[in-house]
């Protein structure tokens, strides 16, 4: 409500000042007018003397710069602002927790008071800003919250009483000063109850297990703030779901329980598994109810077959080699005796090994037997060629094969068998641990014959090369892809690699590795690493640690215990050496805590000596901390210190009726005070002018001009 008069009108001039203005302007207007010619009434000299004051009096005026201050009071009511809090902890919703719900009551409350009381309410949000908005219903709540900026925003705006829905939790900004005149009155959003936590702190397990042999993890399960008999689930889950669930009861809150797992890995290879704690009632850190780590599951036992045309030492020491390992069964299938492949095991087979095979005597329908079953089953093929093998039959399997052609020629000693360039690490050549070792076997071999000339296809390598009487011929070609694995080994008689270096302590394993190498490469179906990096995440928040697990893996796919890792990392702004640490199993462990966000390249190179034998790289990304949900209980003492400082009231979102007992429609006296420079005024002006052209207009018709 605004009064209709000013209540104070001031002049810049002194007044008695305009009184002698006046004062002389009237007395030079009357010596005017005091007698005219010719003679006028007297009603007409009063009326061109007050038209000559007029004008002399206002033009006296304008040159001492006149203003006017005038003043006077305005009635409105105060505003009372509602400031809801539109950050992301705002949204938490749990078995306990429900804010999006409770705010919206809350403010619902808030509102009827106001109706009920005709308040002049305006309705904000805030986070890292504040905003206005006009909908009922509330939009779903997301930032970082800034208490400092608020209270900026009610002092800058001169709020009279401010009311604060918010759970108290403050993730950005400075602690806020509260030093102003508005009153406020805070609502707290949330609880203050201790919520149980339920954290998995370690698993043990071995980093090699057999497939489908029965494993057993151990886990460590720590619990704060639950009662006793508190049901937990525990689950363990792969790449393709749950492996295992059991329920059992939590022990007293703060103690730690062990608990073992048994299950039976069901796909070879490298595996990761993740073990979950989840808890009937609710969790305050779900983050910390899981651990990931990673196995390498390997065969239990590799089926081998091994296909000849007629018993030789080749068949018999192939088959001594591969008997020397648990882990693999050999099948002899020998054509002199007769053997029907239609009875052979063979599709159960892993790899199948012609030696000296097929001869020209091989019947087509055992071969067309044979192909079919690779087909099917993508089995490894090897190709240990004889005197009796038979390229034209053996051209029955060339899409499987490493080669696009094979021709028989005359037979040519072999004099030195070399490691072909760039392949010194491949799995199936790296027969012993140490480099200078391997190196020496393959430079001491005994002489041995070849006798087929062969091309090999483009996307196969070639491992070994022989040499022999001035020509060059490839020695040993492999072939896979994502279905097939294949070997051809262009010699004859490798045998006598075990005969002949029998009694060297250094080499006597060299040819039992390598038919046991080239076996399990054939079987594996996973690309052999001899190296590998695995972390507990692929994502984390600065100031969170991320473990790393690294494992070096021999050329017989044996975890290696005399080795060692470290990792070079780098991010945008840094680059370090992390030392892993070794344990009795064969497994390197690590830790580190990034200081800040951004990606996180770790390459784990491994070393056997002075040698090195292979890099694994994983690559993690840091991201911002969620601030907004590592503590979420509401922060009753800061909210009621706001209240408090400004004379206001807390009270939780339940009691928010209350505020009714505390909130009137009360009205602020607002003064109005106003400045007017005459000299900038048009109606002066016309005034003036109106003046001067009234006298004038007087005159002529009065003959006075």
């Amino acid at each position: 409500m605004t009064d209709l008069f000013p209540e104070v009108i001031q002049f810049s001039i002194p007044f008695i000042f305009i009184l002698l203005i006046l004062a002389a302007s009237v007395g030079l207007a009357y010596l005017l007018y005091r007698k005219t010619n010719p003679d006028n009434s007297k009603i007409i000299r009063i009326l061109l003397a007050v038209m000559r004051t007029a004008v002399i009096f206002a033009v006296i005026l304008l040159l001492f710069n006149p203003q006017i201050f005038y003043r006077f009071f305005e009635s409105k009511p105060k505003v009372t602002a509602l400031f809801v809090d539109h950050s992301a902890s705002m949204g938490l919703k749990n078995d306990t927790k429900n804010r999006p719900d409770s705010t919206q009551i809350v403010v619902s409350t808030i509102k009827d008071i106001s109706a009920a009381k005709n308040l002049n309410l305006k309705t904000y949000f805030f986070n890292r800003d504040v905003f206005e908005i006009q909908t009922d219903t509330l939009p779903a709540p997301s930032g970082l919250t800034n208490f400092s900026f608020l209270n900026s925003f009610i002092s800058k705006n001169k709020i009279d009483q401010a009311i604060i829905v918010s759970d108290g939790i403050r993730t950005d900004g400075s602690l806020p000063n509260i030093k102003n005149d508005t009153q406020i009155f805070t609502i707290g959003i949330g609880n203050t109850l201790k919520e149980p936590d339920i954290s998995i702190t370690n698993v043990e397990y071995k980093p090699v297990v057999y497939h489908e042999k029965e494993q057993e993890i151990t886990l460590r399960l720590s619990s704060k703030n639950t009662n006793d008999k508190n049901p937990v689930e525990i689950s363990l889950f792969n790449r393709e779901g749950l492996l295992i669930k059991k329920n059992i009861e939590l022990t007293e809150s703060g103690a730690e329980q062990e608990l073992t797992l048994t299950y039976t890995p069901g796909k070879v290879g490298l595996q990761k598994l993740r073990v979950q704690a989840l808890s009937s009632k609710p969790d305050a850190n779900p983050e910390n109810n899981s651990f990931t780590f990673t196995q390498r599951v390997v065969k239990n036992k590799i089926q081998i077959g091994i296909f000849s045309s007629a018993p030789n030492y080749e068949h018999k020491f192939l088959k001594f080699a591969l008997n020397q390992s648990e882990n693999i069964a050999v099948h002899s299938f020998i054509t002199i005796k007769n053997q029907k492949v239609s009875k052979f095991p063979i599709d159960s087979l892993d790899v199948l090994i012609f030696q000296d095979y097929p001869s020209a005597q091989t019947r087509n329908l055992e071969l067309e037997q044979i192909k079919q079953s690779i087909q099917i089953n993508k089995q490894g093929l090897i190709v240990l060629s004889g005197r009796n093998t038979n390229p034209g039959k053996l051209n029955t399997f060339i899409e499987y094969l490493p080669i696009k052609n094979i021709l028989l020629r005359n037979r040519v000693i072999t004099e030195n068998i070399t490691i072909s360039e760039g392949v010194n690490q491949h799995s199936i050549i790296n027969l012993f641990d140490n480099p200078d070792l391997n190196l020496g076997f393959w430079e001491n071999l005994p002489p041995l014959q070849t006798r087929f000339a062969i091309q090999t296809k483009n996307n196969s390598q070639v491992l070994l090369t022989v040499e022999g009487k001035g020509q060059k011929e490839n020695g040993l070609v492999v072939f896979e892809n994502k279905n097939y694995k294949s070997a051809l080994l262009n010699v004859q008689g490798i045998w006598n690699w075990h005969f002949s270096l029998r009694d060297d302590d250094k080499y006597k394993d060299g040819y039992k590795n390598f038919i046991l190498n080239l076996v399990r490469w054939s079987a594996n179906k996973t690309k052999f690493k001899s190296v590998v990096l695995a972390t507990n995440k692929n994502t984390s928040y600065p100031g969170e640690e991320i473990q790393f697990e690294g494992f070096i893996y021999s050329a017989q796919n044996e975890l290696l215990k005399n080795g060692r890792m470290e990792i070079n990392a780098s991010s945008k702004k840094q680059k370090f050496t992390i030392q892993m640490e070794g344990d009795s199993s064969g497994t390197f462990k690590a830790r580190f805590i990034p200081a800040e966000e951004g990606r996180y390249v770790f390459s784990a190179s491994a070393f056997v000596g002075d040698k090195k034998t292979g890099t694994s790289t994983k690559i993690v990304e840091v991201i911002p901390y969620d601030r907004e949900f590592i503590q979420t209980d509401l922060d009753t003492t800061f909210l009621k210190q706001i209240a408090d400082g400004s004379g206001g009231v807390f009270l939780k979102g339940r009691d928010a009726k209350e505020l009714t007992n505390h909130l009137e429609l009360s009205y602020n006296n607002i003064l109005h005070e106003n400045e007017v420079d005459l000299r900038t005024k048009a109606w002066l002006l016309y005034f003036i002018i109106g003046a001067i052209v009234l006298e004038w207009a007087i005159r002529k018709k009065n003959n006075l001009v």
